[in-house]
């Protein structure tokens, strides 16, 4: 192998600062007096600054540390809104046992409901379905708060 050949294989290392000092003299020597090595050499250079401008891509500890309570966050999160929904979905249940219980006695409270206040059958049962749903809703809006400082008290633990 020539001494062409070597310089060119070396100029990766030069530029990396990673030869001797031996070495690099050796090189820059070569350099000195050969223009197709030089602009090999000016190549690298170039390579190595572009790499040098690439960002890290392995985030900080503290960048980990943010991802890590966002996370946990989220599991927290998913984890209360399954509570929600088995808490719901509980009520819905509890109204549905009810209905079906109070079900063979609805017409007879609806025929006295109608002959004691002298009203029609649809009228009690529209009535009774408005009670009912306004009952819901007072039942959601007391736990709403509930859910509310919850989540509140969530958050503040990631922040």
């Amino acid at each position: 192998m020539n001494q062409h050949q070597q310089t060119r294989e070396k100029l990766a290392a030069l530029v990396a600062g990673l030869l001797a000092p031996r070495e690099a003299s050796r090189v820059q020597d070569h350099l000195a007096v050969c223009p197709e090595c030089r602009r090999e050499e000016e190549v690298w250079r170039r390579l190595l600054r572009a790499m040098q401008r690439v960002p890290e891509t392995l985030p900080t500890p503290a960048r980990l540390a943010h991802i890590a309570a966002r996370a946990e966050a989220h599991r927290q999160e998913v984890l209360e809104q399954r509570w929600n929904r088995l808490v719901l979905t509980g009520l819905v249940l509890y109204g549905w046992a009810l209905f079906v219980v109070v079900l063979p006695v609805l017409p007879l409270g609806v025929s006295w409901l109608a002959e004691h206040f002298s009203l029609h059958w649809f009228v009690v049962v529209i009535l009774g379905l408005g009670l009912w749903w306004s009952f819901c809703w007072v039942i959601g809006l007391s736990l709403l708060p509930v859910l509310r400082a919850q989540r509140r008290q969530l958050e503040e633990k990631t922040l």
